[in-house]
């Protein structure tokens, strides 16, 4: 009687990848614990505007903070490339989002020392919550005795979100009153609410395309340190939008058309950024139907039923156009590490370049670069996915600002779309992101420069390596080919997850 030699070397093989999967597992949680150890919530909810540098001394807290982001993306690393080679079991799912489940929970009650953000939704939403006012037309410095408005800068600014965020966070605020602790823990609940939701549309998404791609996907969203950090520490809006935008996504790919708008349409009126992908899924959608007739038929009563549905959000606060429309062209004053703003800076010092004339060229880039992508969307599913990866990326590289928090919109595209080289770009801005930080919230005493120095730091720093990876994949100079030619930045013939 034969033995199966191969069967219990896949077994043992199997076995051995989980066991250095919950290896690097613990590693990320053991990260987070310490997160909430030193910057636990509850212990620090009474201090104003506590950051990093408020720590302890300056280089106590870099080196620490240096030896967190070390330690969580090796693990992050070593888990995305370990878990390609292990098979979809009911226990490797399990342990694939076990990991990051207990992270985001140890990462629920912590001080979002690295946001701003946070402390300006809170008032924000009490603007319509607790006092009854539009939020998108009544900043929340209108309320100087508010007992939140010393944790929040901004205070003139009125909301640059869309209505669903001001509706909801406004009931936030309502059922949780003038209580500090409470209020900020529904607003971290509701982040971590959003990031659980995210991470199982994305597998929903990804059990209807390929097995394969199953872990290896949910690890590079889940497990990705910036994403847990940004989604639940910082409990930035942005995953509540990709949540909504994920499961959108999921059902395009399956046909449901018209639930399929509502549902961005709804990531829409989250955050308006969510608008980059509509066309593309719009235009996908149509070129699955043979004549101009069945696209009309197919497309007509989602496109209407979104429309009635965002009218109606933004009746409800309806300020005018000017206020309601997108707000952040102050927000260059806070944090301009874009490389729209180095080239400028770069720029103003060779030739006095008009404004305008700035503004009309990145316009006209942009939108140039957004119709090539519309024109070269093919009607796979994947083509689909490294498109929307694609315009995101030209968001970012366009935008005049730059926020850490902005790189889980690229993660997520990539962890659902089939390219490894954009996992690899995604795993490299992700890493070189959370470094920002030191620059921006961390302890400056080691050295004193201007803020435009750090905003050029920055962007050096996050955006170098990102443009060196574009250069040596594009070159071919990768061992494996790896990519998708439906991306603009792709080699071309170049498919599959190598």
């Amino acid at each position: 009687m034969g033995v199966d030699r191969r069967g219990e070397g896949d077994a043992a093989a199997q076995r051995r990848g989980l066991a250095a999967l919950a290896l690097a597992g613990l590693g990320l949680i053991l990260v987070a614990a310490l997160d909430l150890a030193v910057a636990d919530l509850p212990g620090h909810f009474r201090d104003p505007r506590l950051t990093l540098a408020s720590l302890g001394s300056a280089r106590a807290v870099t080196l620490g903070t240096l030896a967190a982001l070390l330690i969580a993306f090796g693990c992050y690393v070593v888990a995305w490339l370990g878990v390609q080679r292990l098979r979809p079991t009911r226990g490797a799912l399990a342990l694939v989002l076990g990991v990051p489940t207990i992270a985001a929970a140890l990462l629920t009650p912590s001080y979002p020392l690295l946001s701003r953000d946070f402390f300006y939704n809170v008032v924000s939403a009490r603007t319509l919550g607790r006092y009854g006012q539009n939020p998108f037309r009544v900043p929340p410095g209108h309320f100087p005795a508010d007992p939140f408005l010393p944790y929040a800068d901004w205070h003139q600014l009125t909301m640059p979100y869309g209505p669903l965020w001001a509706q909801l966070t406004g009931a936030l605020a309502w059922s949780s009153g003038d209580d500090l602790l409470a209020t900020f823990l529904a607003f971290k609940l509701l982040a971590l609410a959003s990031f659980l939701g995210a991470t199982a549309a994305l597998l929903w998404l990804l059990a209807g395309l390929d097995r394969d791609r199953l872990l290896p996907g949910l690890v590079l969203w889940a497990w990705n340190p910036l994403v847990l950090v940004e989604a639940v520490g910082n409990a930035h809006n942005d995953i509540l939008m990709l949540a909504l935008l994920l499961a959108g996504l999921a059902l395009t790919l399956r046909g449901r058309a018209t639930t399929a708008l509502i549902t961005l349409a709804l990531a829409v009126a989250v955050k308006q950024v969510a608008l980059a992908l509509l066309p593309l899924v719009l235009v996908y959608l149509a070129r699955q139907q043979p004549t101009w007739r069945a696209r009309l038929r197919a497309l007509a009563p989602g496109l209407l039923a979104a429309a009635m549905l965002l009218a109606a959000l933004y009746a409800s606060l309806w300020a005018g156009f000017r206020q309601t429309a997108l707000s952040f062209a102050g927000q260059t004053e806070f944090y301009r590490a874009s490389p729209l703003a180095l080239a400028r800076m770069l720029l103003l010092h060779v030739t006095p370049t008009p404004e305008p004339a700035l503004r009309l060229a990145v316009a006209i880039l942009a939108a140039g670069g957004y119709l090539w992508l519309l024109w070269r969307l093919g009607r796979r599913p994947d083509d689909l996915l490294s498109t929307g990866y694609s315009a995101f990326l030209l968001l970012i590289l366009l935008w005049p600002v730059f926020a850490p928090w902005y790189v889980p919109w690229l993660v997520a595209l990539a962890a659902a779309g089939p390219a490894r080289r954009c996992a690899w770009q995604a795993i490299v801005l992700s890493a070189t992101a959370a470094a920002s930080y030191l620059g921006q919230y961390g302890p400056r005493q080691l050295l004193v420069h201007s803020p435009g120095f750090w905003s050029a730091a920055a962007a050096l720093l996050v955006f170098v390596p990102l443009v060196l990876m574009l250069v040596w994949q594009r070159a071919g100079l990768k061992p494996v080919p790896t990519g998708d030619s439906s991306s603009p930045l792709a080699p071309a013939g170049e498919r599959g997850w190598g």
